[in-house]
């Protein structure tokens, strides 16, 4: 044999194995709504709980979240490291060690824009999520928008997310839309809008009760309208409305009982995710246990 036959043969071989290897997005696969766990609601905590807003690897989370005896954790993957291969795949092995299981990843604002470039970067950030999502035995990637009227404002979202959801829906990935005050997402019309305009099952809303209520929506209003696009709730209290502090469980505004309560009789089947940013260490741990005390009871 020639050595350059050899080289086309190793070639090709090597071609053969990427192309194994590679996520199937081309083959649709079964959109599933139901947890990790096999139940219909279960509960999740997010690391913003324990590590607050700073890059710190995820520490203490590792540290505090097996104390709970919750397992599902929703990663905020906002800083670089955590979104490399290695960073995927040190979040895997710390899973395995610790028990913990990653359900969905929280991935910095909308960051499209008003030109290619920009839209061009942010749809091949949006599918390298989608992988992460695969390597990491997860479904669901959650996002909020920028501040109001920047980065493309909510035509960018739409237009990004057209252009990815073809792929989410061949992985069954779900890319739920977060809510937030002052945002591009953050009020009903914003997502009638959406929705006008994108058709897909895996596109849906992550329902942010505390931003909800600092923005003065209506939640049990929202829910009745927008419950069979509710694919992800957070669970979270706001001091009042207007606010950007958010308050330990049953010290704000947000009915938290009432609005759980209702989002049930809708039918909800998912994640309630208990995220109380980082607000003392030294009570972190009761603060995460009463949120943990509100989502348990609704376990099924």
């Amino acid at each position: 044999m020639h050595a350059w036959q050899w080289q086309r043969r190793q070639a090709l071989a090597a071609g053969l194995v990427a192309a194994a290897a590679a996520p199937a997005y081309a083959a649709k696969k079964p959109f599933v709504r139901k947890t990790l766990s096999g139940k219909k609601i279960d509960t999740a905590i997010a690391t913003i709980c324990c590590d607050g807003f700073g890059d710190e690897d995820f520490r203490y989370s590792f540290e505090t979240i097996p104390k709970l005896g919750i397992k599902n954790v929703e990663f905020n993957v906002w800083y670089p490291r955590n979104l490399t291969p290695a960073g995927f795949e040190s979040i895997k092995q710390r899973c395995r060690k610790t028990g913990l299981r990653p359900i969905s990843l929280q991935a910095a604002g909308f960051a499209g824009g008003d030109n290619n470039d920009e839209m061009a970067r942010e749809v091949s950030r949006w599918l390298w999520l989608i992988e992460g999502c695969r390597r990491l035995g997860c479904r669901i990637i959650k996002c909020t928008g920028s501040k109001r009227g920047t980065k493309g404002g909510l035509k960018s979202i739409i237009d990004v997310v057209k252009e990815v959801a073809p792929a989410a829906e061949a992985a069954g990935v779900m890319l739920t839309l977060e809510n937030h005050r002052d945002n591009n997402l953050e009020l009903p019309e914003d997502y009638e809008t959406v929705f006008s305009q994108i058709d897909s099952p895996a596109v849906g809303i992550c329902f942010d009760m505390g931003h909800f209520a600092s923005s003065g929506v209506d939640l049990n209003g929202f829910i009745d309208k927008f419950h069979q696009k509710i694919f992800h709730v957070d669970v979270k209290d706001v001091e009042k409305q207007g606010s950007w502090k958010f308050v330990r469980y049953g010290t704000g505004v947000v009915p938290l009982k009432d609005t759980l309560d209702h989002i049930m009789t809708k039918g909800y089947q998912g994640y309630l995710v208990v995220e109380l940013s980082l607000i003392d260490r030294e009570t972190m741990l009761d603060d995460l246990k009463a949120g943990y005390a509100l989502t348990k009871p609704y376990e099924r």
